[in-house]
């Protein structure tokens, strides 16, 4: 299990964790739908859906920080990261794709480093959040994976195996194509039922 290293409030609402990965720092914010309340008196009636945003490190559309400000005001708590992807859309060191070089960690001159890192990355945060959320105010029963255009491979390979790398349940895999605005407008997105995961 991952371990964070900081959970920094920046704003209302709005914190950057840094998570003990395989690979080195996870870094990644979490967003609440309304700042956090230290008195169980005042804390939400229900908890919030867990919503992870996987984003590739540049060329995002919309912006990483717009598309998880957007789920977070449509009420989720959401927990969102960056991975590396090459100029071709594919993760970094994915076969067929370049290696970016920084994703860190030893695995870093491996062709395969850069996207096994990245897979580890994104497991980390979903493992932390799925620990977590209950005290942060949200239910890991009701987590919801979205992987925006450019990292959606990798997040389809991740949401498939979670359970089975001893993972928590993905309810709702979420797979953004592409589109200039956040959800609800997007309309080129898939949601994928679990039975269809799997290549």
């Amino acid at each position: 299990m991952s371990t964070f290293h900081t959970l920094t409030p920046c704003a209302a609402g709005y914190a950057t964790l840094v998570l003990r990965g395989p690979d080195g720092p996870v870094y990644s914010k979490v967003r609440w739908p309304r700042p956090p309340v230290l008195d169980p008196v005042d804390a939400p009636e229900q908890p919030y859906p867990v919503t992870v945003v996987v984003s590739p490190r540049s060329g995002a559309t919309p912006p990483a920080d717009t598309l998880a400000c957007s789920f977070a005001a449509a009420g989720s708590l959401v927990l969102s990261l960056t991975v590396p992807i090459d100029p071709a859309g594919q993760p970094a060191g994915h076969p067929g794709g370049g290696r970016s070089g920084d994703a860190g960690g030893d695995r870093r001159g491996d062709p395969g480093g850069d996207a096994a890192a990245a897979v580890g990355a994104v497991r980390t945060a979903i493992e932390w959040i799925a620990d977590h959320a209950r005290e942060l105010d949200g239910d890991p029963r009701r987590l919801t994976l979205v992987g925006q255009a450019g990292v959606t491979g990798l997040v389809a390979d991740v949401a498939a195996t979670a359970e089975e790398n001893g993972g928590p349940a993905i309810g709702q895999l979420l797979l953004l194509r592409t589109g200039p605005d956040p959800p609800p407008s997007a309309t080129v997105t898939r949601l994928v039922p679990p039975s269809e995961r799997r290549p």
